[in-house]
């Protein structure tokens, strides 16, 4: 028998050969930032594109002619896009800070979700608490799961990613969506979208409902009114969206299949918005899940400041705005065109003030279930750190490519609270298959932990969204008449 101390040295000896081969193993990795958990490198031609020290405001502009110096760390069908079109985009080496939220939000991501709470079919078994955080816990965890099923691995990151949106349970902002017409001149639309998760405003509601959420047009006069309500609930069942259009005066119902059509005959749809805002449980994801290193849009280097909204409680502004770039500052955007100039039908719309900068990411393929949907495929690119969709490849349901969509990100903080809010500046999607864009801007972002004083759940109804001197409906229609008990969780039956 061997005496204990032996078996102590063979027991240490033991654990340094872990380690070496472990070393081993790790070689051709590095942290990310300054956490231990070990990713690839980001290939050595980043270190060519511009610094993005506070001192230095230059970019690396890549265009056609040094589009093969940069092709390993662009998406393809970005790479695509410049080739053809003549289009330019500005890159640098990194974001001027580092991306995280806050205390409270890491805390709730510490306790993930337990595995077996994820259905195989994407579904969650149970409804569960809407907490700022997220739902599956953050990269670091996800990247340490030895998971063979690279598919429920990927389910997690989508729902990471609801959990993300359901972290400001209320949100608003106003938009400006631009695409081409003939005659060498743009169409200009404004309009408001609102998103309330009416269980994460209100922990005691019990219902099924996951939000609701509200678009309307105000501009240009004729559109004036044009707005689209959706509801969505957790489950299978497919989402509930109604129509007013002003010039009949009326409400209709149509299929949650729409959030897939083309808004007022730009390239732009529901689903598009926020890069992507499909239904979890209408989509069957595929188990290639990758982490690659591409080049992604984001709206500043800088963070931007939040700024409380004193007259709500529980609410901050961030305010977007045409200006310059400056850090921990009001938020500023301008479009990628200048609006004295002549525009092509087919140019592109892109935008001066944002930046590509290099980002891990996961590569999530999608399907839909829906046979009445036009996308086909959906392949998403999701920001590791942020768990941000930023970029989105569509194919028709032939299988044709059809649509780019990327999401300009910024990340702003409440001086006072510390707390951290994500936000999209702008919305760019490109149709391959007419050759022309669409851009979608927001400004003044208002985000709650509770509904705002002005603003009544009522107003998110489909007789809320006629106006009082007009409102109508095509025929009756029970679910529309229950439509306020089911949405405010007094029945669950829906």
């Amino acid at each position: 028998m061997q005496p204990y101390f032996c078996k102590r040295i063979i027991s240490v000896a033991e654990k340094y050969a872990i380690i070496v081969a472990l070393c081993f193993l790790v070689v051709p990795y590095s942290s990310f930032a300054d956490d231990a958990v070990m990713v690839p490198k980001m290939p050595e031609v980043v270190k060519k594109l511009a610094s993005a020290s506070k001192e230095i405001s230059s970019r690396t502009i890549i265009k056609a002619a040094n589009l093969k110096e940069y092709s390993t760390i662009i998406l393809p069908e970005l790479k695509s896009l410049i080739e053809r079109s003549g289009f330019e985009i500005q890159a640098a080496s990194k974001l001027r800070y580092r991306w995280r939220y806050d205390d409270l939000w890491e805390k709730t991501s510490d306790t993930p979700l337990a595995d077996d709470l994820l259905l195989k079919d994407g579904s969650l078994k149970e409804l569960v608490p809407m907490k700022r955080g997220y739902l599956f816990g953050d990269w670091q965890q996800l990247l340490q799961q030895q998971q063979e099923d690279l598919g429920q691995k990927a389910r997690k990151i989508m729902w990471n990613i609801e959990s993300v949106r359901w972290s400001q349970p209320y949100s608003e902002a106003e938009f400006r969506l631009v695409r081409n017409k003939k005659e060498n001149k743009i169409a200009e639309f404004s309009g408001s979208l609102t998103r309330v998760y009416t269980r994460a405003v209100n922990p005691a509601d019990r219902s099924i409902q996951l939000f609701r959420e509200k678009l309307s047009f105000q501009t240009p006069a004729v559109l004036n009114g044009l707005s689209f309500l959706t509801l969505r609930f957790f489950g299978p069942d497919e989402d509930m969206l109604w129509e007013y259009s002003p010039a009949i005066k009326k409400v209709r119902q149509l299929t949650g299949s729409n959030r897939t059509d083309p808004l007022v005959g730009s390239y732009v749809s529901l689903d598009d918005l926020f890069v992507w805002s499909g239904k979890q449980e209408q989509i069957k994801v595929s188990g290639d899940l990758k982490l690659q290193s591409l080049l992604s849009p984001f709206y500043t280097l800088d963070m931007t400041r939040a700024i409380k909204d004193q007259a709500n409680k529980g609410c901050v502004i961030i305010n977007i705005k045409e200006g310059q770039e400056s850090p921990i500052s009001e938020a500023t955007s301008s479009l990628f065109y200048d609006e004295k100039t002549t525009i092509q039908p087919s140019s592109v719309l892109m935008a001066d003030a944002a930046t590509f900068v290099p980002r891990f990411l996961w590569r999530v393929s999608l399907l839909s279930r829906d046979p009445y949907s036009l996308y086909g495929r959906q392949v998403l690119y999701v920001d590791v750190y942020s768990m941000l969709p930023v970029l989105k490849v569509v194919y028709d349901r032939a299988g044709r490519l059809w649509k780019l969509v990327a999401g300009f990100a910024g990340l702003a903080l409440d001086i006072d609270s510390k707390i951290r809010f994500p936000f999209y500046s702008d919305i760019f999607v490109y149709d391959f298959q007419k050759h022309d864009s669409s851009l979608m801007s927001f400004r003044n972002f208002r985000y709650c932990s509770r509904l705002p004083q002005n603003v009544s759940l009522e107003s998110l109804t489909p007789t809320g969204l006629a106006p009082q001197v007009a409102q109508h409906q095509e025929e009756p229609n029970p679910i529309n008449d229950n439509f306020a008990q089911n949405g405010d969780g007094n029945n669950t039956n829906l």
